[in-house]
């Protein structure tokens, strides 16, 4: 037995402690009892005797959050493959108090891709299964506490109930869904559960956006929108201003965004947190029910804020959009435009920028409607508008999207300067 005693103004500059430190007889710690008063260097706990020093159990645990919109009820927003299958659950229950759905299960066991290639390596079978677990918590929003969990079939019908209690709504679930709103925590591989068309697409970069330091922006994933797509991501991890990052390029869309935050009212407290948002937000939230939905209820408060400053609102002028059928129902919106005289919204834009470091063009063509000859001048509106116009209205979306146009120098024969 060492024992340590009245460690006063040595060294690691402590007063009033003492210390007791078990040693077996082969000189290995088993066991220290520490106490100590005043102030002590924290060097003493690095110091080699072996103490462990108990934390405060943490209240929050970072999670993976999505906003969902578009629903009649809660388990819609998980594709029907999960919500059908034997090896996943459906479990109405209330967190705080709100209605919520709980869907957790594994995939069927399969066995694993490399098993062949290793049997023809070894001429041994390898016999190995994979599964995996996956789980999601699907809570309602403020705004929809009134949404039932589950849907369930009715005489070959998906019909609506809020608890497993309650009589059921012999209204039926729209195949197009509803209208309201609700969270999903994922967990595992629970992500892949959800159905896309009811993600908020960008819900965690526009959270980022109004909560981020914008001089403490750690990691920025850009799409460059060109012939050939181009994904990059770059980090600084001591943390800087958008411009240290170099976006701001023609044609370049922010699709991720980690950042140091300050966002008031969360269970964190008010000291800076990292935030990781895309589609989904990667955010410390708290464990106690009651205290989740308070979160929640404070995240999408947020939504309605100015983002942190004019550079960071500048990269939600440019959207991805993932939605296969809004993207059909922006793609009539913008063909009713164009069969519109005069209309105001509608515009032709050029990349000047492109056009600036290839020469200025003299003529171009309108490629992709069988006419090769070159026109004199840059094109204008009203040399696409009637290529479409003209057509049948159910060719109209096909025949825009076919369509390009190629800017030349001095000479059609020449090399093009943009297409």
């Amino acid at each position: 037995m060492y024992l340590l005693q009245n460690l006063q103004d040595g060294p690691l500059g402590s007063r009033s402690n003492s210390a007791s430190k078990q040693l077996p007889r082969g000189g290995s710690p088993l066991a220290v009892n520490l106490s100590y008063s005043g102030d002590i260097c924290p060097r003493l706990w690095r110091s080699g005797l072996g103490v462990e020093v108990s934390r405060k159990p943490a209240t929050e645990v970072r999670t993976s959050l999505y906003r969902l919109y578009g629903l009649s009820s809660l388990d819609e927003a998980v594709q029907p493959k999960y919500r059908e299958s034997p090896t996943f659950s459906s479990t109405a229950v209330t967190v705080g108090d709100r209605p919520a759905v709980l869907i957790a299960g594994t995939t069927p066991e399969k066995i694993v891709s490399w098993a062949g290639v290793l049997a023809g390596l070894t001429g041994e079978e390898v016999d190995l299964l994979n599964t995996t677990a996956a789980a999601v918590l699907i809570i309602s929003s403020a705004s929809a506490s009134s949404i039932p969990a589950i849907a369930i079939t009715q005489n070959g019908q998906r019909v609506r109930f809020r608890d497993p209690d309650s009589d059921l709504d012999s209204s039926p679930v729209q195949p197009e869904g509803g209208s309201e709103t609700a969270w999903a925590l994922t967990y595992g591989m629970g992500f892949q559960l959800l159905d896309q068309a009811k993600v908020d697409g960008g819900f965690g970069q526009r959270v980022a956006i109004r909560s981020a330091d914008p001089k403490d922006l750690n990691s920025v994933t850009r799409v460059t929108l060109d012939e050939r797509s181009r994904v990059e991501r770059s980090s600084i991890p001591g943390g800087a201003h958008l411009r240290g990052f170099g976006v701001g390029d023609l044609g370049e869309l922010v699709t991720r965004l980690v950042a140091s935050a300050r966002i008031t009212g969360l269970s964190t407290g008010d000291k800076p947190i990292k935030v990781r948002g895309a589609d989904a937000l990667s955010v410390p939230l708290s464990k106690s029910p009651t205290i989740l939905v308070e979160d929640l209820d404070i995240i999408e408060a947020l939504l309605g804020a100015e983002p942190a400053s004019v550079e960071l609102g500048l990269l939600e002028q440019l959207v991805l959009i993932k939605d296969a059928p809004l993207m059909a129902r922006l793609d009539q919106k913008l063909i009713t435009a164009m069969g519109t005289t005069n209309s105001p919204p509608l515009a032709l834009s050029w990349p000047h920028e492109r056009i600036e470091e290839n020469g200025t063009p003299t003529s171009f063509k309108i490629i992709g409607n069988g006419r090769n000859e070159a026109q004199d001048g840059t094109p204008e509106l009203s040399d696409l508008l009637p290529l479409i116009t003209e057509l049948p209205h159910a060719q109209q979306a096909d025949e825009l999207t076919r369509l390009g146009i190629m800017l030349f120098g001095e000479s059609p024969h020449q090399v093009a300067l943009f297409r």
